[in-house]
Formats: structure tokens, C-alpha cells, sequence
């Protein structure tokens, strides 16, 4: 009875990060990103595509972890997927900040939903 509202608040915070990301995807061709400079837009790309990266590292962790066999039989996979997801947080937030402010905030939250579930992950291990 007293894992069930973690278990809630742990799939909230998965819905969040995951709508997050569709909806920075859904804003992207915006009309004022011509206005931006050059490099802003390609920083702006870059984080959006750093913060996709986390999202589908995720899920590849799940599918790993629920359909193939799970983590206890590979330890040093495990500590690679911990690294590669600490790499790509570390890349995508100077790139959120510096991006694009329609997307920036969305994106900020995205990432750091991600990173954070990733985290719990780790140390749950």
C-alpha cells in the first residue's frame, strides 16, 4: 500500500517528460526561429536532439530491462547506459539554455525529468 503513491508519482513524472519532449517537438518549425541567428537554431537542434537521445536511451533501457533480461546479468552495461546518460544531460544543457526560448524551458524540463528519472534508476540498483 505505501509503494503505490511512488509508483504514481514515478509514472507522472515519466508522462511529464515524455509530453514535454512531443511538445518541444510539436513547436519546432516556429515562425520566429528565422529571426534567430544561425548558430542558435543549429545550438537549438543540437539540444533538442541531445534531449531525444536521453528519451530513447530510456527506453531502450526498459525494453533491456523488462524483455530481454534485465540488468543482474550485466553489470558493465548498466554502468555504461549510467555514463552515456550523464554525458547526454551534460551536452544538452548548455544547448537548452543558449536554444531558442519558445523551447527552452519545455526542453530544460524534459531533460531534467529524464535525467532525474535515469538517476533514480541508478541508485536503485
Amino acid at each position: 500500500m505505501h509503494r503505490v503513491p511512488a509508483l504514481v508519482l514515478f509514472g507522472l513524472t515519466i508522462v511529464c517528460a515524455f509530453a514535454t519532449l512531443i511538445y518541444s517537438w510539436q513547436r519546432w518549425p516556429g515562425g520566429s526561429d528565422e529571426q534567430k541567428s544561425l548558430w542558435r537554431r543549429a545550438i537549438t537542434a543540437c539540444g533538442i536532439s541531445l534531449v531525444t537521445a536521453q528519451a530513447f536511451l530510456l527506453v531502450a533501457f526498459w525494453v533491456f530491462n523488462i524483455y530481454i533480461g534485465g540488468w543482474s546479468n550485466d553489470y558493465p552495461l548498466f554502468k555504461l547506459w549510467a555514463r552515456i546518460e550523464l554525458v547526454l544531460f551534460a551536452l544538452a544543457l548548455p544547448c537548452v539554455l543558449v536554444g531558442s526560448a519558445r523551447r527552452k524551458w519545455w526542453l530544460l524540463l524534459s531533460s531534467t525529468l529524464l535525467f532525474g528519472i535515469c538517476f533514480l534508476v541508478a541508485i536503485s540498483m
